[in-house]
């Protein structure tokens, strides 16, 4: 099943429904359907970079910096995965930890909030309530939003799945 990310949001914002769909908190599950389930395809074209460990290398631009509100603890995790491929880590008092490896989802659950910014040790991402980023003036965007901005579509994020189902199926992020 082909799944157009790109498409989908391009209609909701020009329809208007982008910000009904923060508001009723549609989940990206609904969306992706079958692309976030683990499937093993061996057709599948290996379309991304890959570390040493076989693991999918993209390139998040933090110049668009969004704040994405996480609805599911399925988003969250998906997210996760993004940030981790993409090189993005949690720094704290323990030093960097893989995305995966913490489950900031189960504190705040669909109020959850991620951001990230760039700093000269590495990209770093935080997490805090949406009433938070809102004083801010900040509205935050679906996970859907972020990968259109990213230009992470279906494929890659069914790859990315695939490869952490098959090397990390135990990991924290999943809940």
């Amino acid at each position: 099943m082909q799944i157009n990310l790109v498409g989908q949001v391009k209609d909701k914002m020009e329809n208007n429904d982008f910000y009904e769909e923060l508001l009723d908190k549609q989940s990206i599950d609904e969306l992706l359907g079958e692309a976030q389930k683990p499937k093993v395809n061996k057709e599948l074209e290996k379309i991304l970079n890959r570390d040493k460990n076989g693991k999918p290398r993209i390139e998040i631009s933090s110049r668009y910096n969004p704040v994405v509100n996480v609805l599911s603890q399925g988003d969250y995790d998906l997210l996760m995965q993004v940030f981790e491929c993409g090189g993005i880590k949690r720094y704290g008092f323990k030093g960097p930890l893989f995305p995966t490896s913490i489950n900031l989802w189960k504190h705040l659950k669909e109020q959850t909030c991620i951001s990230f910014e760039s700093y000269p040790r590495g990209t770093t991402f935080e997490y805090d309530d949406l009433e938070c980023y809102r004083k801010k003036g900040l509205w935050p965007v679906t996970p859907i939003h972020f990968y259109s901005l990213q230009g992470v579509k279906s494929n890659i994020i069914k790859e990315i799945n695939e490869w952490f189902d098959a090397n990390k199926p135990s990991r924290a992020s999943k809940g």
